[in-house]
């Protein structure tokens, strides 16, 4: 069954010979109706894409921003100065491990400080150097 214009001598769809005008399309029955394609060099719709590989190097080199700043942060960490004499500069896995270890020692002394100072407070000892009781003692 052709798709195109009918012939003339060709048969439409319902077998009758030459019962359409030659140049008539045949409608579609099934599908969405094909619609106009836009052209994509439309100037209203340009729009400059930029390439994965430079997206790629931006995310990699704020995260290695971020990794220096963290690196800087944590005291236990070698202080890498770039130079190939000093120190080897530690791996992100290794900045990561230490900066998590270095935060919970500062959790677990935070929670000493407070526990010390809540007995402190409750047996108030006045040991402090701001204690009024302490200056008392001292003078003479």
């Amino acid at each position: 069954m052709p798709l195109g214009p009918i012939e003339e001598g060709e048969e439409d769809r319902d077998g009758v010979v030459g019962s359409r005008p030659p140049n008539q399309e045949i409608k579609r029955k099934r599908g969405p109706p094909k619609l106009p394609r836009r052209s994509r060099s439309s100037k209203s719709t340009i729009t400059k894409r930029i390439p994965h590989n430079e997206v790629e190097r931006k995310y990699r080199n704020t995260l290695n921003a971020a990794m220096e700043q963290l690196r800087a942060k944590v005291p236990t960490l070698p202080q890498h100065d770039g130079s190939f004499t000093g120190p080897l500069k530690p791996t992100k896995v290794f900045v990561l491990v230490a900066a998590v270890e270095y935060i919970e020692r500062l959790e677990a002394e935070n929670a000493r400080l407070i526990e010390e100072n809540k007995i402190k407070r409750a047996y108030g000892t006045g040991d402090g150097p701001l204690s009024i009781s302490s200056r008392m003692r001292r003078k003479p």
